[in-house]
C-alpha cells in the first residue's frame, strides 16, 4: 500500500477498481456496499451534500462518497484547496466564512455544523465559538486544547531517572547531526566542521540522513549543501563526514541496532535539527518523500499527532542515545513557537517595562501547556519539556530558540517556501504593502547556525540551558516591506484594513498570488498574529562572546538589498520597474556560485 509521509496509508494515490473489479466485489458483499454508501449518501442534510459535491471536484482524487468524519487533508486537501473551498462554500452557503475555517473543523461533519451555527447565530459570522472562551493564562481554549501537554507529561515518565554528564577534555569532538539537508541543517552541517573554535574542534559529523542507501544519502547530503553554497568535498575525502541511514518517525531514528550502538559509542554530542515543518508548495518526489528537515508537501498546517513521531518520538529517541554507552551532550534546535501566546507578550511587555529584556531564557514553559495553536509549535513545546525535563535530571546540553530564519548574511542565499518572502512578493503583486509596525525577530541562517554551533560545543558539564536568537536591533515590518519601494518595486503603504480588502478582492480576481496558501492567515488578524514576545538572550550573548562570535546581528536595508538580488537571480521576483530611475537604490551585486541562484526550500526551525 503507498504510505504518505507519517507512515499512514496514502489514500489520494491509492487507484479506484475498474468497473468489473468494482461489480465482483459488490456481487460478493450481495449489495452491501452500494447499499452502504447509497445509506450515507441519504444521511447528509443540505449543508453537508454541498460540502460534500464540492469536496469531490477540489480533491486530487476523492473516493464518490465521502464519510462525514473523514479530514480534508487526509484526503489530499492542502492550504491551497482549503482556501479555494472556503471561496467555494461562501459562493453556496455564507458570503462571509472566515478562510481558515477549514483548518478548525477538517471533516463534512463538523465544517457542516459549524457554518450552520455561524448562519444562525445572532451575531453572524463575526462570531468565533471555537476559541470557546479564555483559559487561566487568557489566551483562547478550545477542545483537545491540552492534548499534546497530557502527551508531554506521559512521556516524561519514560526518562530515565538521572543522566550523566560528560567529561570535559580536550579531544576533537565527533558530532551527531540529524536534519543536515534541510536549509539550517546545511549551514550547521559548514558550521561544525569549517570553524575552528577554541572549545574544541570537530574531528567528525555523522549525518542521519533519510535515503535508500549511504551512497544515496551522501548524494543528498551534498546537493542539498551545494546548492545554499555551504559544502566542501574535502570533508568527504578527508574522513570528516559520514552518513547513516535512518527515519525520524522509527524506532531507534530508524538506524539498525548495530548502527545504533556504534553511533553511541562513537558520539561525543548530538545536535538534533531534524524535524517536520510545513511547506506552502508542491514539489512531491517518491524518492524524498520526508525530508529530515521538511516535509515537500501543501500542507500548511499539520496536527499534533501527526507531528508526533518525527518531532517529539524523535526528540525522545535522541535524549536516550545521548545517555546509551556514554554520556554526551545534546543541542537541540527548537523554535519560538513553543512560547506563541499572548501570555509571553504580556509577560515580556511587563518584564520590559521594569527594565528588563523579555522573557527569560529559564522559563518553564509551564504557560504553554495550554492554548498553543498549531501542530508544530505543540510538538516543539513538548520536545522542549521533554529535553528540560531531562537536563534537570542531569542531561548537559542546549536549547536554541530561533524565530524566523532568512538567507545567508554574504551570499544572501535564502528560502523562497517561507511566509516573509510570500509576504514580500505577495505584496510586489498587489502593489501594497501593510503599515504593521510590530517587530520582526528574522535573523540571517548563518547566525543561527553559529549559535548552534557553539551551544554544542560549549562546556558539556555545565547545566542545560536555553539561547534565545534574537535580531539587534529587530527590524520592523514596515521598514522591512518599505525596502521593495526603495528598490524601485511599485508599492504603496496602505493602512491594515485596507490592504487586507484590497488583497482578498485581488485573489478573488486573479487567484495567483504568492499570499493564496495564507489567506486565513494573512486576512484574520495580521497585526495581532503577528506580535511577538520580546526575548531576553543573555545566554546567548554569553554563549557568542566566549567563542568570540558577533552578538549584534540584524536585517537592515542594504541586507534586504542583498536578498531581493538573490531572489531575483533564483527567479523568484522579477526586476524592479523602476530599476535605474532617480532616486531608486541600485540593487547589491552579488556572487553566485556556479550554476546560479535557484529556490529552494525552508528551514526546519521556522514557524508555520
Amino acid at each position: 500500500m503507498p504510505l504518505n509521509p507519517n507512515g499512514k496509508v496514502d489514500k489520494p494515490a491509492l487507484p479506484f477498481p475498474d468497473t468489473v473489479a468494482a461489480a465482483a466485489a459488490a456481487a460478493a458483499k450481495a449489495g452491501s456496499s452500494s447499499s452502504a454508501e447509497k445509506s450515507s449518501t441519504d444521511k447528509l442534510n443540505a449543508t453537508q451534500q454541498t460540502i460534500h459535491d464540492i469536496w469531490v471536484k477540489l480533491l486530487p482524487s476523492p473516493p464518490p462518497h465521502i464519510p462525514l468524519d473523514e479530514s480534508f487533508f487526509d484526503l489530499g486537501g492542502h492550504s491551497i484547496l482549503a482556501t479555494r473551498l472556503i471561496f467555494e462554500l461562501r459562493k453556496s452557503l455564507a458570503p462571509g466564512l472566515p478562510l481558515g475555517l477549514v483548518f478548525d473543523f477538517p471533516t463534512i461533519r463538523a465544517l457542516a455544523q459549524e457554518i450552520d451555527s455561524l448562519r444562525d447565530a445572532d451575531l453572524g459570522l463575526a462570531r468565533d465559538d471555537k476559541k470557546g472562551g479564555a483559559n487561566a493564562n487568557g489566551d483562547a481554549a478550545g477542545a483537545g486544547d491540552n492534548e499534546y501537554s497530557e502527551d508531554a507529561e506521559a512521556l516524561t515518565k519514560t526518562l530515565r531517572d538521572s543522566y550523566e554528564k560528560p567529561v570535559l577534555t580536550d579531544e576533537r569532538k565527533v558530532v551527531f547531526l540529524t536534519g543536515a539537508t534541510g536549509f539550517l541543517g546545511a549551514f550547521i552541517l559548514r558550521d561544525l566542521l569549517a570553524l575552528d573554535r577554541r572549545g574544541g574542534r570537530v574531528a567528525k559529523v555523522i549525518c542521519h540522513v533519510r535515503a535508500g542507501s549511504k551512497e544515496k544519502g551522501l548524494q543528498r547530503l551534498r546537493e542539498s549543501g551545494e546548492g545554499r553554497g555551504a559544502w566542501e568535498e574535502a570533508w568527504v575525502t578527508d574522513g570528516r563526514l559520514e552518513v547513516v541511514v535512518g527515519d525520524l518517525e522509527s524506532e531507534k531514528l530508524g538506524m539498525t541496532a548495530d548502527e545504533w550502538t556504534r553511533v553511541a559509542q562513537e558520539t561525543d554530542v548530538i545536535v538534533h535539527n531534524g524535524a517536520i515543518v510545513s511547506l506552502l508548495t508542491a514539489r512531491f518526489d517518491p524518492e524524498h518523500s520526508f525530508d529530515d528537515a521538511l516535509v515537500q508537501q501543501v500542507h500548511w498546517v499539520y496536527p499534533y499527532k501527526q507531528l508526533r513521531a518525527a518531532n517529539v518520538l524523535a526528540t525522545l529517541a535522541v535524549i536516550e542515545l545521548a545517555a546509551d554507552t556514554k554520556p554526551k551532550a545534546l543541542s537541540f534546535v527548537s523554535t519560538t513557537a513553543a512560547i506563541e501566546k499572548s501570555h509571553y507578550v504580556r509577560l515580556a511587555d511587563s518584564i520590559v517595562q521594569a527594565g528588563g529584556k523579555g522573557v527569560p531564557e529559564s522559563d518553564s514553559l509551564d504557560a504553554g501547556k495550554t492554548g498553543l495553536k498549531g501542530g508544530y509549535g505543540q510538538s516543539k513545546w513538548v520536545s522542549e519539556r521533554l529535553v528540560l525535563e531531562a537536563g534537570r535530571r542531569g542531561l548537559a546540553g542546549s536549547i536554541v530558540r530561533p524565530a524566523y530564519i532568512v538567507g545567508d548574511s554574504t551570499s544572501a542565499v535564502t528560502n523562497t517556501d517561507d511566509f516573509l518572502w510570500r509576504l514580500v512578493k505577495g505584496c510586489i503583486q498587489l502593489g501594497h504593502i501593510p503599515d504593521i509596525h510590530n517587530t520582526i525577530n528574522m535573523v540571517p541562517v548563518d547566525h543561527v547556525a553559529r549559535i548552534t554551533a557553539c551551544a554544542a560545543l560549549q562546556d558539556p558539564t555545565r547545566s542545560l540551558r536555553v539561547h534565545h536568537v534574537t535580531a539587534r536591533p529587530a527590524p520592523r515590518f514596515n521598514r522591512f516591506l518599505a525596502a521593495l519601494k526603495l528598490y524601485g518595486y511599485e508599492v504603496e503603504t496602505t493602512e491594515y484594513l485596507p490592504w487586507r480588502s484590497l488583497l482578498e478582492q485581488h485573489v478573488l480576481r486573479v487567484q495567483d498570488n504568492a499570499l493564496f496558501p495564507l489567506l486565513h492567515f494573512v486576512l484574520d488578524d495580521l497585526p495581532t498574529s503577528t506580535k511577538a514576545a520580546e526575548l531576553d538572550d543573555s545566554n546567548t550573548v554569553a554563549l557568542l562572546e566566549q567563542f568570540q562570535q558577533p552578538t549584534a546581528v540584524t536585517i537592515d536595508d542594504q541586507q534586504m538589498g542583498r536578498y531581493l538580488a538573490w531572489l531575483i537571480a533564483a527567479g523568484f521576483l522579477e526586476q524592479p520597474p523602476k530599476a535605474g530611475q532617480s532616486g531608486v537604490r541600485p540593487l547589491p551585486q552579488l556572487t553566485l556560485q556556479a550554476g546560479g541562484a535557484r529556490a529552494i526550500g525552508r528551514s526546519s526551525a521556522g514557524t508555520s
